[in-house]
């Protein structure tokens, strides 16, 4: 499968329908369209062009079948209400799970266990089968292991998530995408940039190599918020979409439950561009 992180956009013609958040209705003269939340947007057409608009939108009635509702608007509502996203090709916008048997997930411990009951057709390891996205989870950085990982899927062309403890707080992500985001190799050198104390960092993630310490089970709250991260980044992959994890890196307080968004920048001599 040819997974991008361009968005994809509606086939030329296709019908155009509401997403299934976005409500349309009429109050008295006015066309109201409803997105989420205190967002409303109201246009006073009169009463029959704002049902004849509501029925087109729906794809209830043709547009060359109106006698009340001006095609000229119709066509500036349709292009307004696409540009915001609240209008695609039906099926495009759904919380409904796609099928993700194509999926690996690697590692053990509640996190791994968590997003094993969200994506429940995943394999438990990695073969020379044909694989869209791998998600590991791990207690503290597995180093070494993960430099080797990073390079096989990159040269397989094969996406992965992670998942690992410091501290009190769990690291989720960004999920790699080759050739289009950041590895983790890319995070590992900006991390190491970004420190005052390199050689000690490197010398911790050794220690940890070397002697594989158990790190503290997250209570089942925090792991299912872990995992409902990964998970949501790997079915709008596998789905087409664009992840929202795959340029920034999330800090899980486990204390607060807190999440901080780390954008993962560029360092010298990385083979990617932020896409966005």
């Amino acid at each position: 499968m040819t997974i991008s992180l361009e968005p994809a956009a509606p086939a030329q013609g296709g019908p155009l329908r509401p997403i299934s958040t976005t409500h349309l209705f009429t109050v008295g003269e006015d066309f109201v369209v409803y997105a989420g939340g205190e967002d409303f947007l109201t246009l006073e057409l009169g009463a029959a062009a704002a049902a004849e608009l509501v029925s087109v939108l729906r794809g209830e009635t043709d547009l060359s079948s109106c006698t009340a509702l001006d095609q000229a608007i119709a066509a500036e509502v349709t292009a307004e209400l696409a540009a915001e996203g609240l209008l695609a090709e039906p099926g495009a916008f759904s919380f409904s799970t796609p099928p993700h048997a194509h999926a690996v997930i690697l590692g053990d411990g509640v996190v791994a266990d968590a997003v094993r009951t969200l994506l429940p057709g995943a394999a438990t390891s990695l073969t020379d089968d044909v694989t869209d996205l791998v998600i590991a989870c791990a207690g503290w950085l597995p180093d070494a292991a993960w430099l080797r990982l990073d390079a096989e899927l990159a040269a397989r062309g094969i996406a992965w998530h992670r998942c690992w403890g410091d501290g009190t707080a769990l690291h989720i992500g960004p999920l790699t995408v080759p050739g289009e985001g950041p590895g983790y190799d890319d995070v590992r050198r900006r991390q190491l940039a970004a420190t005052d104390s390199p050689d000690l960092l490197l010398a911790l993630w050794s220690h940890w190599d070397r002697t594989a310490p158990d790190y503290p089970s997250p209570d089942p709250g925090s792991a299912a918020i872990a995992a409902g991260l990964l998970a949501a980044d790997a079915l709008d992959l596998l789905a087409g979409r664009v992840p929202l994890g795959s340029t920034e890196q999330r800090e899980l307080d486990l204390r607060t439950r807190d999440i901080i968004s780390h954008p993962v920048l560029p360092v010298p001599g990385s083979a990617w561009l932020p896409t966005r």
